[in-house]
């Protein structure tokens, strides 16, 4: 299934038809290929290949800096993973120890 371009961008979504809780849908469903990037403000998202059941993401910085590894099987909401990608927006980590140091 591929999605239309404007599911690319999660947030800022300025001016567009969805909202970010319908792009964040549309993660919970699979309904992105592996290596779909998805952007959220000044990070990347980056859909793995999982062999089975799982729906897991690489978060990197824009310059292409592994931040940190997102399993939605862990969150159970649509607004939990929300919450945690504006977490890690607001602490607009350089790289995983900038992350892991302000999430503690």
């Amino acid at each position: 299934m591929t999605l239309p371009d404007e599911f690319d961008t999660i947030a800022p979504r300025d001016g567009q038809a969805f909202e970010p809780a319908d792009v964040l849908r549309e993660m919970f469903v699979n309904a992105h290929t592996p290596d779909t990037v998805l952007t959220y403000y000044d990070l990347q998202l980056q859909r793995q290949f999982v062999d089975g059941p799982g729906r897991v993401w690489d978060v990197y910085t824009t310059d292409d800096t592994y931040i940190e590894t997102l399993n939605l099987d862990a969150c159970r909401t649509v607004s939990e993973l929300e919450d945690t990608l504006k977490e890690l927006a607001a602490c607009d980590p350089d790289d995983r120890a900038d992350w892991v140091a302000w999430s503690r």
